[in-house]
This record gives structure tokens, C-alpha cells and sequence, in this order.
């Protein structure tokens, strides 16, 4: 079985975790009142914050990376490169 590492991915606490839940939440509300009401811009707004929801994800990912030590070294010069 495959069994992918996460732990190399994750280096702390997600910090924008509760606005993406907000956002899902949100969103999820808007698009259940424009399909019981039948309103097309309910159902359209929801499509943009669940979009909004979308891109924190990918922001967080990107926060996460360059937070983490790895990004640190990537600037220093390389790995062969001796430290003063």
C-alpha cells in the first residue's frame, strides 16, 4: 500500500484554517438559499467564495512554505557553500 509522508509538508498550525472553514461555510450557505429560492446571483456569489475558499487553501500552502527551514537554506548558496 502507498502510504504518502505528510509530515514534511506540514510545519505548523494552518493560521488561515478557520477563515477557510468560514469561507466554505459561507459559501455553502449561499448556494443552498439560491437553490431554494431559485436566485441566480445567490448561486453565483457562492461560486465566488467558495473560489475565495479555494485560494486560501493554496495561500496557506504557500504561507507554509516559505515559513519552513528548507526555504531558509534555499537562499544561503547552496548546500556546498561553507558557512563563516
Amino acid at each position: 500500500m502507498f502510504w504518502p509522508s505528510r509530515t514534511a509538508a506540514r510545519v505548523g498550525p494552518d493560521p488561515l484554517l478557520p477563515w477557510r472553514v468560514r469561507a466554505f461555510a459561507l459559501g455553502a450557505g449561499l448556494a443552498l438559499a439560491g437553490f431554494a429560492t431559485e436566485r441566480r446571483w445567490l448561486v453565483h456569489a457562492a461560486i465566488a467564495v467558495l473560489a475565495v475558499a479555494l485560494g486560501l487553501r493554496f495561500a496557506s500552502r504557500w504561507a507554509a512554505r516559505s515559513r519552513s527551514p528548507d526555504a531558509e537554506d534555499a537562499g544561503s548558496g547552496g548546500e556546498g557553500t561553507p558557512s563563516a
